[in-house]
């Protein structure tokens, strides 16, 4: 007979399933296996009357962000840390050191590439000095 789950961990893995959630990712996130998951998903497992009311497990708060849209535990984590990126408190890393040695470039198509490069780390360093630093 299959180990009795609580309800509330039955609500969170289906809530999870309906949210798209992979069934690796509910298992790891749940600590459950991924079996179970499977047979919760198949309809296999099911609340039992027998199992622990205790809420020995919060229930997730996920649902749908009302600023991006996705499906999320709430808070939005990616909100979070698209504000801090705009607020200046991060910054996204931009792959300046990565060599061109796959680029098949003509003379003047280096030329070019190298001038677009120091301009995107010029444009790197005034976001990080601020948004009221002075540009050249």
């Amino acid at each position: 007979m299959p180990r009795l789950l609580p309800p509330a961990l039955i609500r969170d893995i289906q809530l999870m399933l309906d949210a798209r959630f992979t069934r690796r990712d509910i298992a790891s996130r749940l600590d459950v296996s991924r079996g179970v998951v499977d047979q919760v998903a198949r309809g296999d497992r099911k609340p039992s009357l027998l199992a622990s009311t205790d809420e020995d497990r919060p229930v997730l708060s996920v649902r749908r962000c009302p600023d991006c849209g996705n499906v999320v535990e709430m808070p939005c984590r990616a909100c979070q840390v698209r504000e801090l990126v705009a607020g200046g408190h991060l910054f996204q890393t931009l792959h300046l050191n990565e060599p061109y040695a796959k680029l098949d470039l003509q003379p003047e198509e280096h030329e070019r590439y190298l001038q677009v490069r120091r301009w995107r780390r010029e444009r790197a360093r005034a976001a990080l000095r601020g948004p009221h630093a002075s540009s050249h």
